[in-house]
């Protein structure tokens, strides 16, 4: 990727500077955050998010055929300080499929939630919203990458994600990514997306 960065002559935020920086008060990676806000770490447990929501769920090795479980379902990592991108993420359609991953520790179910995936990121101070920004993701998709995400002050998160942050996070000050399909809840973590490179492209220094 840096190779190619610099020959195409494209920032690369990973390496390139930006003419303002975030505070590194607030972590770039989820194992950063996750030993940072121990009170607040339970986010990353999401099995703990999906019953947050009334949806079905549960851990991966416990799940049986007889459970009267309606497939597809969705089976991801637990916990989500401890892995990254989307590694054994997978739609199972059929019971003989999901033995193939039974054997992969601390891996949990949830409902499967048919609708593209979007994300806000908020920052919060002493558990009050103070700056949103919301990313519209591309409709075409490579597996779960998108192609694009749209950035604009336009975009606003789905009202019910945010009345999920209000009520979980009230006490909390710093940042709380939320990946989101529909008005449901995939996943939570306590950092800016990509370390806070979207926000910085925008090139808002206030």
């Amino acid at each position: 990727e840096v190779p190619w960065c610099r020959t195409m002559g494209f920032l690369n935020p990973y390496i390139d500077p930006f003419e303002t920086f975030i505070s590194k008060e607030i972590p770039d990676f989820d194992y950063q955050a996750f030993k940072k806000y121990t009170d607040h770490n339970f986010v990353y447990d999401k099995l703990w998010v999906t019953k947050s929501q009334g949806l079905l769920g549960g851990q991966l090795k416990n799940l049986k055929q007889n459970d009267n479980i309606k497939l597809p379902i969705f089976i991801k990592p637990r916990w989500g300080h401890e892995t990254a991108t989307s590694k054994n993420c997978f739609k199972i359609k059929s019971w003989e499929e999901l033995e193939n991953y039974k054997h992969i520790p601390d891996m949990m179910w949830s409902e499967f939630i048919d609708a593209k995936e979007q994300m806000t990121d908020y920052i919060l101070l002493n558990g009050q919203i103070v700056y949103q920004i919301t990313y519209m993701y591309s409709e075409s998709q490579n597996e779960f990458i998108d192609e694009w995400k749209y950035i604009s002050p336009e975009n606003k998160p789905i009202p019910s994600i945010t009345e999920w942050v209000n009520m979980n996070m009230s006490d909390f000050t710093g940042a709380v990514n939320v990946q989101y399909r529909s008005d449901k809840i995939i996943e939570v973590g306590l950092r800016l997306a990509r370390g806070g490179a979207y926000i910085l492209s925008t090139k808002n220094k206030v």
